[in-house]
């Protein structure tokens, strides 16, 4: 009584039955349960030591390209905005411009603030915490603080840009509703707005996405946010020419105006600048360390992601760091991911119309159900023996999975090393923390499988399958461990598969089951080779070097086989 009454809110009946039948769902012990369990998956999945560093690269490129999209201007404001976001993270006074972008929630909207609570607030980390900071909780600390400044950079920066636009008598929308922006009558203010929703405000997202993004798909506000805003860049660009205010005459004579064009073909070229930029580099980076174009073909498909080539080393592998941008995931949803290869697939008849529109058809479900809750999908998974990513319309057998389940935690190459899988070598793992690994001539191998798969459903004819089982596992591993150069790995799992009744004989089979063309029936063998481009048969003889330097019996292999066989023999 002597503090008063709380303030009361006169709302929309409908409003209000919806808000009551949120927060109905929003409660109970099994919605606590699922809320602590997702929000500890993000915390380690995002943050911890083996994936901080490519989160933060990647979430910064995405930022990077909507800045370019829609006007690369903003980034003349970064060099101030870094010096001032790494002082706020230093907790240094901040300047007036830093407090004034905290109290309109310009630095507090990044998907980090808003989408990982500390371990101490949320979570089952807060086991680990104590009253006195411990390892785990200043690892935490520094990991987050410091991607919250790689967030703060371009907020910071965009809202500069806004600011200095805005007082200038400019009109702006670029991807905010423009009812919203026309509202906000203090210009500070709407620069901070445009700021936000440019760069991506994850505090504003819908109640429904907020109960997604907590409870089922963990980065649900990505996917809400991010393919919006190229739509609002291009559908706000007729209100920002002239400073129009959008009456339907201006709106009609701006359409027929070559300013307005002008205006949509820049925001075209700003916002594929980033995939041109990259293109450049690996150009560039070619000519550099002496590449063929065979040795990059397929290295797209092969992760699905945009790469920039950083080497070569002397064994032919490329060293490659993922730099996806915003662009490409937002098109993602229409599987155009890559859409100049998308382009160059048509126009070589690699892929017809048809093709891609059921592509397109089948992605957004695609996109959901991979994205949905990682302990739900993995438990699916491992229960019915089969992975549905990165296609779940073709699904494929697991080989083990407790490695699966493992690497859901991105724990699978502790996993390995510990159950004695091949493995690589500790530093191309360690260096697998940062960058990739791609072997040109093993990339073409895999690519030359998948034409061979592509040729055979389009023939109607079924693609060759197999059941994991002991035996099939061991010879599996010991190819694999061939590939590695893994000899400790390669001489266990070739004495278990000896062990669980293999013989050379099926060893020889499988390996020439493996070979590139082999699951091409032999009465369509002609026509397959017909089909192939000029480029594809050079991957396809590519491949076959590949396999027969790699995985074909040599006198090395020769000589463990006689030795194995020979201990078998002497067991008792």
């Amino acid at each position: 009584m002597a503090r008063g009454r709380d303030a009361e809110w006169i709302i929309p009946e409908n409003v209000a039955k919806v808000l009551d039948g949120v927060k109905k769902l929003e409660s109970g012990a099994i919605d606590d349960a699922a809320r602590a369990i997702l929000t500890t998956w993000k915390q380690w999945t995002l943050l911890n030591p083996t994936r901080a560093i490519k989160y933060n690269l990647n979430n910064m490129s995405g930022d990077l390209d909507i800045v370019l999209a829609y006007n690369p201007k903003i980034l003349k404001y970064a060099p101030d905005a870094i010096r001032d976001a790494w002082a706020y993270y230093k907790g240094k006074a901040s300047t007036p411009e830093v407090r004034q972008a905290i109290e309109y929630g310009v630095i507090n909207s990044g998907l980090t603030v808003q989408e990982i609570p500390d371990i101490g607030e949320a979570g089952l980390f807060k086991i680990l915490t104590g009253k006195e900071g411990n390892i785990v909780e200043r690892y935490w600390d520094q990991v987050k603080g410091l991607t919250n400044f790689r967030e703060h950079m371009l907020r910071l920066a965009a809202f500069r840009y806004f600011k200095a636009e805005l007082a200038k008598g400019k009109t702006f929308y670029a991807a905010s509703d423009r009812d919203q922006v026309n509202a906000e009558k203090n210009l500070d203010r709407r620069a901070a707005l445009l700021a936000r929703d440019l760069v991506g405000d994850y505090g504003n997202i819908s109640k429904g996405g907020q109960w997604l993004r907590e409870r089922m798909i963990p980065f649900w506000s990505w996917m809400e946010i991010n393919a919006p805003r190229y739509v609002r860049i291009f559908r706000n660009a007729a209100y920002e020419v002239g400073n129009n205010r959008g009456s339907v005459g201006g709106r009609m004579s701006l359409v027929l105006s070559k300013k307005l064009a002008g205006k949509y073909a820049r925001h075209a070229f700003t916002a594929t600048m980033l995939y041109t930029l990259i293109a450049l580099w690996n150009e560039e980076a070619k000519r550099l360390f002496d590449i063929d174009d065979d040795e990059v073909e397929g290295l797209y498909e092969e992760r699905r992601q945009y790469y920039i080539i950083l080497g070569k080393r002397k064994d032919g592998t490329l060293i490659t760091l993922r730099f996806e941008g915003a662009l490409s995931d937002a098109l993602d949803w229409f599987a155009l991911g890559n859409l100049p290869e998308t382009i160059k697939n048509v126009y070589q008849g690699k892929k017809s119309g048809k093709e891609i529109a059921s592509d397109a058809l089948h992605e957004p479900i695609n996109r959901v159900v991979n994205a949905s809750h990682p302990f739900l999908k993995t438990f699916f998974e491992v229960t019915t023996g089969k992975t549905i990513f990165p296609d779940i319309w073709k699904a494929r057998p697991i080989r083990d999975r407790q490695e699966h389940f493992w690497k859901m935690l991105s724990l699978d190459i502790p996993y390995r090393y510990i159950a004695g899988k091949p493995v690589r070598g500790m530093g191309t793992d360690i260096q697998g923390l940062l960058l990739y690994s791609n072997d040109p001539g093993e990339r073409a191998y895999w690519g030359a499988r998948r034409m061979e798969y592509d040729f055979l459903d389009k023939e109607g004819k079924e693609r060759p399958g197999f059941v994991p089982n002991k035996k099939s596992n061991a010879l599996y591993y010991f190819k694999q461990a061939r590939r590695f150069n893994d000899e400790k790995a390669a001489k266990k799992y070739f004495m278990e598969y000896i062990h669980l009744g293999g013989t050379k004989k099926g060893l020889g089979s499988s390996l020439e089951k493996g070979r590139p063309g082999s699951s091409i029936p032999k009465p369509l063998r002609g026509k397959f080779k017909a089909q192939l481009s000029p480029q594809q048969e050079r991957s396809f003889s590519q491949a076959r070097e590949w396999y027969q330097k790699h995985m074909a019996l040599n006198e090395s292999d020769m000589q463990m086989i006689t030795e194995a066989l020979k201990t078998i023999r002497e067991e008792p």
